[in-house]
């Protein structure tokens, strides 16, 4: 079995207080990442990284996602995100946008699908399986979407 995943992303937010939220870590003994449940550590996987990426070709910019990635951000690098910070949505074109809150992301991702001319499709769902799963599932895709 291959499991693929990107374990440097930021930790899922949660809507409870920090309190709370380590008290829910403490009686489950679980963190926030799968590789922090007790069923990864039970499965004790052989790790390997890509060490090759191909998505930034912007040498600079590569250095200060893998600074932030490391925890390793320097003044150097707080200077170029500084330069780099862009008020009230006026993104210039094709450009890599880094944000904090999936609201954003969203907003903008709106945007750029409203902008598309296409015809568009429509493509019912099926589903199959544990009802409350499944109701959890289409509630979370029509709330990210809609």
């Amino acid at each position: 079995m291959i499991l693929v995943g990107d374990f440097f992303q930021l930790p899922p937010i949660e809507k409870r207080s920090e309190e709370k939220k380590q008290e829910s870590l403490l009686k489950t003994k679980q963190g926030r990442f799968a590789y922090e449940s007790n069923a990864w550590l039970r499965l004790n996987p052989l790790v390997c990284y890509i060490s090759e990426q191909h998505r930034q070709d912007d040498e600079e910019f590569l250095n200060l996602l893998l600074a932030i990635r490391h925890n390793t951000v320097s003044e150097e690098h707080q200077e170029q995100l500084q330069s780099r910070y862009v008020q009230n949505g006026n993104f210039p074109e094709n450009i890599t946008k880094l944000f904090s809150h999936n609201l954003d992301v969203d907003r903008v991702n709106d945007v750029k699908l409203l902008k598309i001319e296409e015809k568009s499709f429509k493509f019912e769902m099926q589903s199959s399986g544990s009802s409350s799963l499944v109701a959890a599932l289409k509630k979370d895709v029509y709330h990210r979407r809609f």
